[in-house]
């Protein structure tokens, strides 16, 4: 309902914003195996659209949405669209908290007031009426409604019926005061009584409609219940037989991109080799490859020295690449753990949308403050095979080496947090700059990410010419959004420390408790030194009590989701009281 009379906003406005929506809509890429799909080449008509594409045009519709209503009305749309977006992916959440719901508590009254200031303000500005769809689907009804009660003179009745009803818009108000509305309100509680919407949802069923929709296609429709289940029979024998015959790789080399305790896969092929000299010849001139190899022997000199512990080597010509050759590789499987403690797996490759990763922000980075994670738009994944020849050297194999190729995106000024209702911006540095490319090691990225272009920005070359041909920067747009609404997943690693499945962010979370613990610490130390020793123990008493009082909301808020899982239960198993079963 929220979709279509933005619709007919856009059309009150200006007829031709609605081929800048479908345009724009067109652009968005793809992510995922299935969770943002290709959207149709007209996502205003929606039509021949299952729930899963509704939920696709509510996930991408800020980036949409941008710019197309004057300046006031804008933020009023865009902030509406960000609460829905958030209340929708923690109404879908397969796993909730007391501090979750909490959160969908407060904003459920949030998305209340800002409904009613959206009605207020924005609807009241224009003068809406219905889509040619919903005209012609209101002629069409008239029409079967004649047709059943002429039922001597049909032919003229519908004919009548519809030259009365063409191309006639009716007026239209947005009304809220629905059921689906008023039964927002209750989802808090529903949670907390039945458990996570998807314990009693019907998408699950809905979605094995697919597959014997698919073999009915095949049937006569008329006795089709006998070979459906025909169908069904020989598609089980014919599995059966191409397992058969098959040949399989061995066991452990084609689980390994599968394999829960794994991080990530990439092939073990060597048939891809590039001269690393012959292929900077080639390039010469591409920004992209200032300083590559410098760069490339940094990077692996540092993983070197992380491996081995008690090794301290900084001179980079202790790193020899074997043949000078690097092997490329078309993707990456990067496995993961989400938020509800399950195994799931995102697909790099370079030369699809698919090329954007995130990692997180090292905590010594005091730039930038505010942003988590830092996000690389993936240009090549390869392996090299390396020798060292520094100190702790044991012998001359040579070791594996995985890393991708990166341009690192910047984050623009803009804080983004829950409060201010905007998503992150995001640009990429000019190539020139000295850090826009770079090398990272898989092993250090979290996860995908969804990447989309802020189409109110406009591209950055009109022309389509880019000048740099390994970053393939003809496409660049000026600013780009993160979507954080592309799965439950991916929102819940925005509300850090609230996910189980998040470990990094426990751990983040007690290295920040443990050095405020330290300063505080060290802070009392100096101040005992210049009084005395009784005084100091009564005002350090003092000191800590004020420190409990004055703590700040936000970490008393958040303060049990600091420690980790097994620290809670070991907390618990541990204690001393005593349980009286037999009373």
């Amino acid at each position: 309902m929220l979709f279509t009379h933005l619709l007919r906003i856009l059309s009150a406005q200006d007829k031709g914003l609605i081929d800048r929506l479908d345009k724009r809509y067109r652009q968005i890429p793809t992510f995922g195996a299935a969770t943002i799909r290709k959207f149709s080449a007209n996502a205003s008509e929606m039509t021949r659209m299952a729930a899963r594409n509704f939920e696709d045009l509510l996930q991408c519709s800020i980036p949409v949405f941008d710019g197309l209503l004057p300046k006031p009305h804008n933020k009023i749309v865009l902030e509406l669209l960000f609460t829905m977006a958030h209340w929708h992916g923690l109404a879908k959440a397969r796993m909730h908290s007391d501090l979750t719901l909490e959160i969908m508590d407060e904003l459920t009254s949030t998305l209340g007031r800002q409904f009613r200031e959206f009605k207020n303000t924005v609807c009241a500005a224009y003068q809406t009426r219905e889509l040619p769809r919903e005209v012609g689907a209101r002629t069409r009804r008239l029409v079967k409604k004649a047709g059943k009660e002429t039922t001597g003179h049909k032919g003229k009745g519908s004919s009548s019926i519809a030259a009365q009803g063409q191309n006639v818009q009716r007026t239209k108000v947005f009304n809220f005061q629905t059921y689906k509305f008023h039964a927002l309100g209750d989802y808090v509680s529903t949670i907390r009584r039945y458990g996570t919407s998807d314990s009693y949802s019907t998408e699950p069923g809905e979605l094995e409609h697919r597959s014997p929709k698919a073999r009915y296609r095949r049937t006569d429709r008329r006795s089709f219940v006998k070979q459906l289940t025909r169908i069904e029979r020989r598609q089980a024998r014919i599995r059966r037989i191409r397992d058969k015959i098959i040949h399989r790789p061995h066991v452990e080399i084609s689980e390994l991109a599968t394999r829960p305790e794994a991080h990530h896969h990439i092939g073990l092929t060597q048939k891809y080799h590039t001269h690393i000299g012959s292929y900077l010849r080639s390039l010469q001139g591409d920004s992209a490859i200032i300083n590559f190899v410098p760069k490339l022997k940094s990077h692996l000199l540092r993983r070197v020295n992380i491996s081995k512990d008690s090794i301290n080597e900084y001179d980079t010509n202790t790193i020899i690449i074997k043949d000078d050759r690097m092997y490329r590789h078309n993707i990456a499987r990067i496995n993961y753990t989400t938020y509800d403690v399950r195994r799931a797996q995102d697909v790099i490759n370079p030369r699809t949308p698919h090329c954007n990763v995130m990692v997180l922000r090292p905590y010594t980075d005091v730039q930038d403050e505010g942003h988590r994670y830092m996000y690389a738009k993936v240009i090549g994944i390869y392996h090299v095979n390396v020798i060292f020849i520094g100190n702790g050297m044991i012998d001359y194999t040579p070791l594996r080496m995985e890393f991708l190729w990166v341009r690192w995106y910047e984050p623009i000024d803009q804080h983004s947090t829950w409060e201010t209702s905007t998503l992150d911006r995001l640009t990429f540095p000019p190539l020139a700059h000295e850090n826009s490319f770079d090398f990272l090691d898989p092993a250090d990225v979290l996860r995908g990410c969804h990447i989309i272009p802020r189409f109110s920005s406009h591209k950055k070359h009109v022309d389509g010419l880019g000048v740099s041909a390994s970053a393939g920067d003809k496409d660049d747009w000026n600013e780009y959004f993160v979507n954080r609404f592309v799965d439950r997943d991916m929102l819940m690693r925005f509300h850090f420390g609230l996910g189980v499945g998040h470990v990094y962010s426990h751990r983040r979370n007690a290295q920040v408790m443990h050095q405020r613990d330290d300063s505080a610490v060290q802070c009392h130390s100096e101040d005992s030194d210049d009084e005395d020793g009784h005084e100091s123990e009564s005002m350090q008493d003092d000191e800590d009590d004020e420190d409990v009082q004055m703590m700040d909301p936000t970490e008393q808020w958040y303060g049990s989701s600091q420690e980790s899982l097994v620290e809670q239960f070991e907390a618990m198993y541990e204690s001393e009281l005593e349980l009286d079963y037999e009373n």
